[in-house]
């Protein structure tokens, strides 16, 4: 079925109250989104381009990111695990400054991983809020310490 809007239109399946609801793709505004609905929702894998221009590839539960994904951003990309919309579990995170991989809180480097900066630093052990907390082992080129 096709719905058109004044700013944009539908094509897929609907169910009995006419809500978005199996396969489809929605385009409204700038935004557009392809995958599965559940009673007018993202439901189910999707991939969504917002209005500015950032995507996400992943999983949606009742229109929340939600489960394995890969969301890019003009500032940064984000591939792992996420939950109530936001990285939470394991991912990895790449700015133009460096790559992380560990655990994830709330879109924050928080758990045990590891920073590779892009002028050859690493830092590698538990982080809190971004930033090194507890026992961590740093490379500076040929430089290393445990601390």
């Amino acid at each position: 079925m096709r719905i058109d809007y004044t700013n944009g239109w539908y094509q897929g399946d609907v169910n009995s109250a006419g809500e978005y609801h199996g396969q489809g793709e929605l385009h409204k505004g700038n935004a557009s989104y392809k995958g599965g609905f559940c009673n007018g929702q993202y439901d189910g894998y999707g991939e969504l381009v917002a209005n500015d221009g950032s995507k996400y590839y992943g999983h949606f539960i009742n229109g929340v990111l939600s489960g394995k994904g890969h969301y890019i951003s003009a500032n940064y990309e984000y591939q792992g695990d996420f939950s109530r919309g936001m990285p939470n579990g394991q991912g990895t995170l790449k700015t133009s400054q460096f790559t992380y991989t560990g655990q994830v809180c709330e879109g924050n480097m928080h758990g045990y991983g590891e920073v590779n900066y892009t002028n050859g630093t690493t830092i590698r052990g538990y982080f809190a809020n971004n930033k090194a907390n507890g026992r961590c082992t740093y490379r500076c080129y040929d430089y290393e310490a445990t601390g």
